[in-house]
C-alpha cells in the first residue's frame, strides 16, 4: 500500500510513485503558497544560525512532546532535524572559507524556504490543521528537497575543495574545509596535551590498519581536538592521503562514500550515477599502497564502521582511523581501551582563562571583571563549546560589570542538566531574537470595532503573530465572538486580545492553539479552565479581568516552559489540591515552575497556602502580591510569608488588603533591589530588617544610592534619620503617613533633594517642613527645594 510507504519508509517508495505524489495538485499549492510568502533575504551567517538555532528548538520541542499525531514521523523528523544542523554547518563553512557565488547563495536561499516549509508542515501536522494525506506529501516533499540540496552542496564541495588523485599525496599538506563546530588555536589551548598524545599514537604502534577514538558529552570538544589532530603538521606530514566523513545518527552508505571520494579524487560529473559496489571500488583502489588517516565525526552505532570496512584496504603501513563519539559503549566495540581518548571538562580556571583569552587576546581583563567573569565561567560547567559561544557574547557587550552580569542573570537559569540543551540555550542567547527573518510579515492587527466583526471574519493559515487594538479608551461591554480565531489561525504563537472584552475565553477554542508562546486576554473572566495546559509551549500569559479575582487552576503547575503571569486586578490559585500534606494528586504535579521569573498580582493568605506557593517559585525574580486579612485576624501579630526562601527575588511588591497589618517580623531575601509596602504598621526594627538588605544599596543602615523614597500608608511617629543616610536622595514622597510628626530638619544637607511632596500627612509635617525651609535660606543662602503639599 503506497500511504504505509511513504508513512514508513520513504527511501522505498518507486520513481513513478515519487513523480506522482510530488505532482499532487493540492502538495504543490501548499507548499508554492508557503514559499512565495518568504522573501529572499540577504543570506548571512547571522541569518543562517538564526535560522537554524529556531529551526532546532521547533522539531527539539516537538519529538520531547511524544504527540500521537507524529509518532510515526518521529524517525523522518529527526532525520530532518540532523539534515538541517549537517547543511547549515557545511554553508556557513563554505562562506568562510571564500567559496562564495551565485550557486552557493542560491543553495542558501532554498535551505531557508524549505526550512520555513518544515516548521510550517510539522506545526501543521501538531494541531491536525487541514487534509491529514496532503500534510504528509507535504513533509515528504521537504525530505526529498533535503536530499536534492546536500547532494548539491556534496557537488560543491567537490568543485570548490576536491583535486585529482594523481595530485592526492601533495592535496592532503593543504587544510581541508573544517566542520563548523571547530575552534581557532586559542579555543583548544586546554587541548594541546591530548592533541600531542593521539597524534603520538596516530604515527607509531602496529603496522596494521588501527582504530583510535575520541569519547565524551557534547559541547566537550571532541570535533574541535580531532580536526585539531587532523591537520598537525605531522599528520600532514606523516600519512599520504587524509579524509573524512560526519556520520551522524541518520546516515547512508553511499553518502559516507561520496564525502570520502570527494576528499581523494576529482569526482566526475556522472558519479552519482554510480552503483554503491562500485563507489566502493574506486575508494579501494584510491587507498591502496597509500598510509592514509580517515576521520569519522559523531558516530552513534558501529553500522557505519561495518559499512564501510571492505572499501578500506589494509596494506600494513600503518593506516589509522580517528573516530568521534558521544557513547563509549560504540566505540569500545572497535577500539582497544588503550587507544580511546575521553574528553573531561575543563576546570573552572581553565574556563575563565578561555573566556579571556577570547575577549582580550592582546591585552588584560580589567579587575573589576574578574568576579562576575569568573561566576559565568563555572556556570558554562566546563563545555568548551559554552564557553566559547559565552565569550562571544561578552565581546559583543560594553566592558562594564553591570552589562556582564545581566549576562550572568540570564544565563543562570539556562544552566540544565542536558549538556546539548545548555550549548544551544546559550546560542538562542547570542542569536536573540530567534523568530524567522521579516517577522512583520507573518504578523496581522485587527481593530475592536464592532462591525469588523459582523462583516468579516479574517483567516490565514501562516500567521505567527494577531494583535487587537481598541479603537476608543472605552472597555466594551458585551463580549465579542472570536470563535473564528482557532477555526483560521492554528499556528498562532503570538495572541494579544487584551483589549477586548472575550467573554469565557477557552470556550473559544484559545486552548487548541497548540503553539502558542504570548498569551494576553481580557473580559468578564473569573476563573481559568484546566485546559490552559494544553499550551505546552507558554511562556507569556496575561489576564485583564473584569471581576476583579482570577482563580488558576492546579494545572498550571504543569505548564513548564511559563516566564512570566499577570492578572489584574489579582489573581489565586484554586488550591484545594495543593496544602502541604493533604493533596494525594501532588505527586502527579510538578513541584515547581523552574522557568517563572515574574508573577503578579497573586493573592496570599498567611500560613502553609503562602508557604507552598513560595516553594514552587524557585527562580522569580519579580513578584507583586497581595496578602488577604484571615479569620484568625489579630491586630496584636499575624505572620509575614517566609519570602526569604525567594533567593532570585530582585523586585517585590506587596500589599495588605486591610485597615492597616502589624506583624511580627519581616522575611525578605538579601537578593532584593526594590521593596513597596502599603498598610503596614513599621516598627523600628522593621526599618532595621530592610536597611539589612544589602542590594537596596544599604551599607551600615545608609542608603548611598537611593534617590526616589516614597513612604505611603507607613505607621511612623518619629523619623530618626539623618542626611548621610539618604545622600543621593533627589525626591521625597510622604502620602497618607497620619501619624508621622515631622520630616527630620537634618534633611537639609542632602545636596541632591530637590522636591518634597506631602499628600494627607499631619499639619506638624508641614510645618516640619517649612522649617526645613527656612533652615536651607538661613544655612545656605539658597531657594532650590521645591515642596508641593495636596490635602
Amino acid at each position: 500500500m503506497v500511504i504505509e510507504i511513504v508513512f514508513n519508509q520513504f527511501t522505498e517508495i518507486t520513481e513513478d510513485e515519487r513523480l506522482t505524489l510530488t505532482c499532487t495538485e493540492e502538495l504543490a499549492y501548499g507548499v508554492t503558497s508557503v514559499c512565495n510568502s518568504f522573501p529572499a533575504d540577504e543570506i548571512t551567517e547571522e541569518v543562517m544560525n538564526k535560522m537554524g538555532l529556531w529551526l532546532f528548538d521547533s522539531l527539539e520541542k516537538l519529538l520531547k512532546w511524544n504527540l500521537d499525531s507524529v509518532a510515526h514521523l518521529t524517525n523522518h523528523i529527526e532525520t530532518i532535524s540532523k539534515d538541517f544542523e549537517f547543511l547549515i554547518s557545511h554553508l556557513i563553512d563554505f562562506k568562510e572559507k571564500g567559496a562564495e557565488n551565485h550557486g552557493l547563495k542560491e543553495l542558501c536561499t532554498r535551505l531557508i524556504h524549505v526550512a520555513h516549509e518544515a516548521e510550517y508542515a510539522i506545526d501543521s501536522l501538531v494541531v491536525k490543521s487541514g487534509d491529514e494525506w496532503n500534510q504528509f506529501l507535504w513533509l515528504y516533499h521537504i525530505s526529498e528537497e533535503i536530499r536534492l540540496i546536500k547532494m548539491q552542496v556534496r557537488l560543491f564541495q567537490g568543485k570548490a575543495f576536491g583535486v585529482g588523485i594523481q595530485n592526492a599525496v601533495q592535496t592532503t599538506r593543504h587544510e581541508i574545509p573544517r566542520n563548523r563546530a571547530s575552534g581557532n588555536s586559542e579555543d583548544v589551548f586546554i587541548l594541546n596535551d591530548q592533541q600531542k598524545a593521539i597524534v603520538n599514537r596516530l604515527k607509531r604502534g602496529s603496522p596494521d590498519r588501527d582504530v583510535i577514538s575520541i569519547v565524551g558529552m557534547p559541547g566537550i570538544g571532541k570535533t574541535t581536538l580531532a580536526n585539531q589532530v587532523y591537520n598537525d603538521v605531522e599528520i600532514v606530514g606523516y600519512f599520504h592521503i587524509r579524509a573524512w566523513c560526519y556520520v551522524s545518527q541518520v546516515y547512508t552508505k553511499r553518502e559516507l562514500l561520496l564525502e570520502i571520494l570527494n576528499h581523494i579524487v576529482q569526482l566526475a560529473d556522472n558519479i552519482h550515477a554510480m552503483e554503491d559496489e562500485d563507489l566502493e571500488l574506486l575508494l579501494c583502489q584510491s587507498l591502496r599502497r597509500n598510509r592514509y588517516l580517515i576521520l569519522m565525526d559523531d558516530v552513534w552505532d558501529t553500522g557505519a564502521w561495518d559499512d564501510l570496512q571492505r572499501s578500506f584496504p589494509n596494506d600494513q603501513n600503518g593506516s589509522r582511523f580517528l573516530i568521534t563519539s558521544r557513547l563509549s559503549d560504540v566505540v569500545s566495540k572497535v577500539t582497544l581501551e588503550s587507544d580511546l581518548f575521553k574528553l573531561n571538562p575543563l576546570s573552572d580556571d581553565e574556563s575563565w582563562e578561555l573566556i579571556r583569552m577570547k575577549i582580550f587576546p592582546q591585552q588584560c581583563c580589567r579587575e573589576e571583571l574578574w568576579e562576575v567573569g569568573r561566576e559565568i565561567a563555572r556556570n558554562c560547567q566546563g563545555l568548551p563549546l559554552s564557553v566559547v559561544a559565552i565569550a562571544g557574547l561578552l565581546k559583543g557587550r560594553n566592558m562594564k560589570p553591570e552589562s556582564w552580569k545581566q549576562i550572568a542573570r540570564s544565563l543562570n537559569p539556562l544552566i540544565i542538566n542536558d549538556p546539548q540543551t545548555r550549548c544551544m540555550e546559550i546560542f538562542e542567547l547570542k542569536f536573540e531574537p530567534s523568530y524567522p527573518m521579516n517577522y512583520d510579515g507573518y504578523r496581522l492587527s485587527i481593530s475592536t470595532r464592532q462591525n469588523h466583526f459582523v462583516m468579516s471574519t479574517p483567516s490565514s493559515s501562516y500567521v505567527r503573530t494577531l494583535l487587537f487594538f481598541a479603537t476608543s479608551d472605552t472597555y466594551p461591554r458585551c463580549p465579542y465572538d472570536i470563535s473564528f480565531i482557532s477555526r483560521n489561525f492554528k499556528l498562532l504563537k503570538v495572541l494579544d486580545l487584551e483589549c477586548i472584552n472575550i467573554g469565557n475565553l477557552f470556550a473559544a477554542g484559545i486552548d487548541l492553539l497548540l503553539h502558542l508562546i504570548y498569551l494576553a486576554v481580557g473580559g468578564d473572566i473569573d476563573c481559568i479552565p484546566s485546559s490552559l495546559a494544553n499550551l505546552r509551549n507558554l511562556e507569556t500569559f496575561l489576564v485583564k479581568g473584569l471581576k476583579g479575582k482570577v482563580i488558576l487552576p492546579d494545572a498550571i503547575w504543569h505548564m513548564a516552559r511559563l516566564r512570566h503571569v499577570r492578572v489584574k486586578d489579582r489573581l489565586s490559585f484554586n488550591l484545594k489540591d495543593l496544602q502541604v500534606g493533604i493533596s494525594t494528586q501532588l505527586n502527579k504535579i510538578p513541584t515547581q515552575l523552574n522557568n517563572l521569573v515574574s508573577l503578579s498580582s497573586v493573592s496570599l493568605s498567611p500560613g502553609e497556602h503562602a508557604e507552598e506557593i513560595i516553594r514552587r517559585l524557585p527562580i522569580v525574580r519579580k513578584l507583586s502580591c497581595s496578602i488577604l486579612r484571615s479569620r484568625n485576624y489579630s491586630m496584636e501579630c499575624t505572620e509575614f510569608p517566609r519570602l526569604e526562601r525567594l533567593t532570585k527575588l530582585m523586585a517585590l511588591k506587596i500589599l495588605y488588603r486591610g485597615k492597616g497589618l502589624n506583624v511580627s517580623a519581616f522575611y525578605f531575601p538579601m537578593s532584593l533591589k526594590k521593596l513597596s509596602l502599603s498598610n503596614f504598621f513599621l516598627r523600628g526594627d522593621h526599618i532595621s530588617t530592610i536597611g539589612g538588605l544589602e542590594n537596596l544599596e544599604m551599607i551600615d543602615g545608609k542608603f548611598l544610592r537611593l534617590k526616589f523614597l516614597k513612604l505611603e500608608s507607613v505607621n511612623i511617629v518619629k523619623w530618626n534619620a539623618y542626611s548621610e543616610h539618604l545622600p543621593s536622595l533627589q525626591r521625597l514622597v510622604l502620602r497618607r503617613c497620619e501619624n508621622l510628626e515631622e520630616v527630620p530638619v537634618d534633611f537639609v544637607d542632602i545636596e541632591t533633594l530637590q522636591i518634597i511632596e506631602v499628600q494627607g500627612c499631619g499639619e506638624s509635617v508641614e510645618m516640619s517642613i517649612g522649617r526645613l525651609k527656612k533652615e536651607e535660606l538661613d544655612q545656605y543662602g539658597t531657594d532650590i527645594l521645591k515642596v508641593l503639599i495636596n490635602h
